[in-house]
Formats: structure tokens, sequence, C-alpha cells
């Protein structure tokens, strides 16, 4: 009897041990879950900004980008037909890189990149704008500067993708009607000559339709930002035939006109007379303290917008 009274004792004891037990390991997981949820959290990783040159896989072609310079505001730069950047732009992208971050590219089957089997129009170009820079996780609202027909994609990207431009420069701008109205400016050889084109930028056909995309491309660019810069055409005695003289202040004077797609246009013109050297290059090889002016001008318009 008094084994069995001791067995009992024994087994309450055993009970009362493992109950205090239990207490105490929940106090600790109580202890330490507090402990864990009130300590300072991580900051999570901040993804490291694009910088450099690299191949951007748009998923049916890589193109090269480069992203350079500091500041809240992006540039973009679209080049013209055929150009490759780096030798186009290379007199004011280290002056721009100083004023604010920019983006240079070449297009598909431009500077070493892939070809592209899509259509190489305006539309077609400025989606793969707009891939590339999602693919670089580059954020908007971007200042879109181009050059020559490189300005028709521009314009098609700003009407497409309205919320994500804050402003246009548009270096020597191709109109778009002397593409749509072709014979009235070149000769038949030459136009014939012209149809013949199929590089990896487009061809005639390609031009024309993209020509047609950026005049209509106007409904959501009433009110961005817009600076057009122009130069001289060809002058002295490299200026050639009274009929080519005619076709420059054309040109000029439709140029003046496209500023007119935003009520917040600006048109600016170089003095300094073009040659033949730099004729290829526009204001850019002409005149670049002019494009770095239209920068300035831009990003103050930006910023009283």
């Amino acid at each position: 009897m008094e084994f069995g009274d001791n067995n009992e004792v024994s087994k309450e004891k055993r009970r009362r041990i493992i109950a205090l037990c239990a207490v105490i390991l929940l106090a600790v997981v109580v202890t330490v879950s507090l402990i864990l949820e009130n300590r300072p959290k991580p900051k999570p990783a901040q993804a490291k900004k694009f910088e450099g040159k690299k191949l951007i896989d748009l998923g049916w072609c890589k193109v090269t980008a480069e992203a350079c310079g500091k500041g809240k505001q992006t540039i973009v730069v679209i080049p013209g037909y055929m150009e490759q950047s780096a030798a186009t732009w290379m007199m004011v992208k280290r002056d721009i890189s100083e004023l604010s971050r920019v983006i240079i590219f070449d297009r598909p089957g431009i500077g070493g990149t892939q070809k592209s089997s899509k259509p190489r129009t305006s539309e077609v170009k400025a989606e793969e704008l707009h891939t590339m820079l999602q693919k670089m996780d580059v954020e908007g609202p971007y200042i879109l500067m181009s050059h020559e027909m490189g300005t028709f994609d521009a314009r098609v990207f700003a009407n497409k993708y309205p919320k994500e431009v804050c402003g246009m420069i548009l270096l020597d701008p191709q109109p778009e009607d002397m593409m749509l109205n072709i014979e009235k400016y070149l000769p038949a050889d030459q136009i014939d000559m012209l149809k013949k084109i199929n590089y990896p930028d487009g061809s005639y056909e390609d031009m024309v339709k993209s020509a047609e995309q950026a005049k209509g491309a106007t409904r959501n660019l009433k009110d961005i930002p817009l600076v057009i810069v122009a130069a001289k055409g060809i002058a002295g005695e490299q200026a050639g035939n009274e009929q080519q003289l005619k076709v420059q202040e054309e040109v000029l004077t439709m140029q003046k006109q496209m500023a007119e797609l935003s009520s917040k246009g600006k048109f600016l013109i170089s003095e300094k007379d073009n040659n033949i050297y730099n004729a290829r290059y526009g204001v850019l090889g002409n005149n670049p303290e002019l494009v770095m002016k239209s920068v300035k001008e831009m990003m103050d318009m930006v910023k009283k917008r």
C-alpha cells in the first residue's frame, strides 16, 4: 500500500514538472516571437541602376543600350535612320550626361546588334523602345531627343505612351509631308534608287508608313513641351541649283510648323552655315552649342510643367 502511494506521488510530480516545462516553453516561444517581430527589419535590397553598355534582350532580338549620367530626369536619345549612336551623338553625349541621366541605344541591325524580323516602321520601333526601357527598369516620364527620321519614332512613341513622355527635342526633324510627297522634292532617278533601299533599319515602304504614322500621331502631343532645332541648308557654292535652295526653304518652313504640334512648342534655328562635311549630322555637327541650349530649355520647361 505504501509503495502504491509513493507511485501515485511520483506520477503527480511528473505531471507537474511536465506542465511547468510546457508553460516555460510557451513563454520562451512567445518571448522569442515578440523579439523577432519587433527587431529592426533589414531594408530590401535596391535594384542596381543600369549603367554602362549592355545587350538588352527584347525577346525577339537583342539591342545595344548605354546608360550614363546622373539626375532625376532621363533623356532617351532616339537615333536617326541607320545612325550608329556612338558616332552621331559623341559631340554632345558627355555634356548632356552632366545635366541628366541619358539612355542611348542602337536599333536592331545597327552597330553590331541583331536584326529584327519585324517590320521597321515607327509603330514597331516605338514598341521596341518601350520594351527596352522596361527591360532596363528605367522609369519615366522621359524627355525624348531624336534626330532626322528618328523624330517619326519619337512622335509615335509620345502619342502611344503620353504619360511616359514629359518633353521632346526634335533635331533636324524629317517633315512627314516631304516623305509622303517625295516626287515633289527628288528627281525620278533618285526616287528609284530610294525605292531599292532595304537596309536593316527599314525599306522605302517602311519609311513611307512611318511618315504616315507620324502624321497621325498628334492627338496626345498638344501640351507636351516640344523644341524643334533646325539647321540651315548647305550654303554657298556647295548649295547646288535654285531648285535645291527652294527645297531647303520649304523644309525649314515645315520644320517650323512642326513646333505648332504642341501649345508649348519652340523653334530654334542654327545661324551657322552648313557644309558638306557636317550636313549628314545637321545641328549635331554644325552647332552642338545650340543642341545643348535646347536641352537646358527643355529641362526648364519640364520643371515648370
